[in-house]
């Protein structure tokens, strides 16, 4: 197979800057396979150069302007490589439309493993409205819609820096970028070169965000557990993404819902813990009042409810609602989320229906349940054997996946499930706030809702047994992420691709 002869990476492909126990790496992610590809710093000088306007000479030429000789032949070798794997793509990428203001497009943005980091803390605040019950109110512009924040929360930053090591990517605005290496110059050396410190978001060319190098698993710019831009220079001088953590925003046609990610111990800390930052300032009234550089995510006109089968947003919407009433009397969220994806895959939404899954007298159907363990399972041991060939032991992240496959092969026993199941190792404002959140923020879109609530119900059985896996691995390390187990399995889950375990479900038949 010959090289692409002007070759770039494509958007395929996410190289990351890794500082592990002290040696320089280059990752490049594939997001479609999962792979991921480690090649030298030298040869990413010239990976780096390939930006579609260079043949192989002008590669090699490339690369010898910045200290690093390579024949040619080993150049062509390289790009073969990488072209054989399906990360190249050829020539100039196409040119992309202007974003709009209120497109929901964003420097703060991330897929699979490598999606995004958000970070902490330095907002302005608002409270809450009413949280159900506002879907017969006529539809307006999107962007004069109303902001509707998740009731009675305000963020507490517990000073741990656990956000700040749990993402494959934190992503800068090249405006950010610059101010943080101005900032703090000596750090890797960002002073004298932008790629000391930071890599194309997405790619090879020009890209509109750079992801920060991270040092054994942190960002460069944490020093110690907090972050060294914002002890510099404030907390405006931070990531827009960082200072909004844990803020997720979706448009569902009626009204923006501003509800939270359950990514970090803080987040679960904050609950029924007033005096924090408001998680939107008070001037923020609507969407045309946000940061063009927000995200905000837009509902489809039809929600997907089991695999191929559809439902109207409207549809949607008064479910979810009379799903966020019904939790409140649920005693166990697990079992109202496993319970009410039999019900929707039985009898579709049906909002008159979901009291059932609330109450403790309904049977527990527990046949699919070992499937979906044992996918998860087979899912993070092959991470965790990937990455625990590159991530330095004191990696957050490798400490996790690692425990999250070891808290599969306990629930791999029929008789843990099943105890776990009906309710040992609960811990119950966790488990609820966790789905809750889901709910308001309508985080379970984007899989069919089965698939999404059976896989909420498995995370929180995970969080369960998460303290027994973690004792019999990391005994007597005293993490602070670890001290709500639920909020670091689903940012591996979401984060770390871990999530996709769902589409290698092996269904068992009755």
């Amino acid at each position: 197979m010959n090289a692409i002869q002007r070759p770039r990476l494509n958007e395929r492909a996410l190289a990351r800057l890794h500082f592990v126990d002290g040696r320089c790496r280059v990752l490049v992610h594939d997001v479609e396979s999962g792979d991921v590809i480690e090649i030298g710093p030298r040869e990413w000088v010239l990976v780096s150069a390939a930006d579609g306007t260079r043949d192989m000479d002008g590669l090699v030429l490339a690369g010898a302007r910045e200290g690093v000789h390579v024949p040619k032949d080993e150049v062509v070798a390289l790009f073969t490589a990488l072209s054989g794997v399906g990360l190249l793509s050829s020539g100039l990428p196409e040119r992309k439309a202007k974003r709009s203001p209120n497109s929901g497009d964003s420097l703060i943005s991330g897929a699979q493993e490598n999606t995004s980091h958000t970070g902490a803390s330095g907002r302005g605040g608002s409270s809450s409205t009413t949280e159900a019950g506002v879907h017969n109110q006529q539809k307006s512009a999107p962007e004069d819609r109303k902001i509707q924040r998740i009731a009675n929360y305000s963020f507490h930053c517990n000073g741990h820096g656990s956000c700040c090591q749990l993402y494959a990517t934190i992503v800068f605005s090249p405006l950010e970028a610059a101010r943080a290496r101005a900032t703090l110059p000596i750090i890797l050396d960002g002073g004298e070169r932008h790629e000391h410190v930071f890599m194309p978001e997405r790619g090879s060319g020009p890209c509109p965000g750079s992801a920060v190098a991270l040092v054994n698993g942190k960002c460069a710019y944490l020093d110690g557990n907090l972050c060294a831009i914002h002890k510099a220079a404030g907390p405006d001088s931070k990531p827009l993404g960082c200072n909004l953590f844990p803020l997720l925003l979706v448009d569902d046609g009626t009204t923006v819902r501003a509800s939270v990610a359950v990514e970090c111990a803080c987040v679960l800390e904050s609950v029924n813990k007033p005096g924090g930052a408001p998680i939107l300032a008070d001037n923020v009234y609507a969407r045309k009042d946000l940061d063009p550089a927000v995200i905000v995510d837009e509902l489809p006109n039809e929600v997907e409810v089991r695999p191929g089968v559809r439902a109207p947003l409207r549809d949607y919407l008064a479910w979810s609602d009379a799903a966020i009433k019904a939790l409140e009397s649920a005693p166990d969220a697990a079992r109202f989320a496993w319970n009410l994806a039999g019900l929707v895959e039985t009898f579709g939404l049906d909002p008159s229906l979901i009291a059932q899954a609330a109450s403790d007298s309904t049977p527990l159907d527990l046949w699919l349940a070992p499937a979906l363990v044992k996918a998860l399972g087979r899912k993070a041991a092959r991470r965790a054997k990937a990455q625990n060939t590159w991530r330095s032991e004191r990696d957050l992240c490798r400490r996790g996946v690692n425990v999250v496959a070891g808290a599969a092969t306990l629930l791999n026993d029929d008789e843990v499930l099943a105890a776990v199941a009906y309710g040992a190792g609960a811990v119950a404002q966790d488990e609820h706030f966790y789905l809750h959140a889901a709910f308001f923020g309508h985080q379970l879109v984007g899989y069919p809702l089965v698939v999404s609530l059976r896989d909420r119900a498995l995370a929180i059985w995970i969080a369960r047994v998460f303290p027994l896996a973690a004792d019999s691995l990391y005994s007597g390390i005293n993490e602070p992420a670890f001290a709500h187990p639920i909020a670091l399995v689903e940012a591996l889950l979401r984060g770390h691709g871990l999530r996709l375990y769902t589409e290698e479900v092996v269904v068992p038949t009755r």
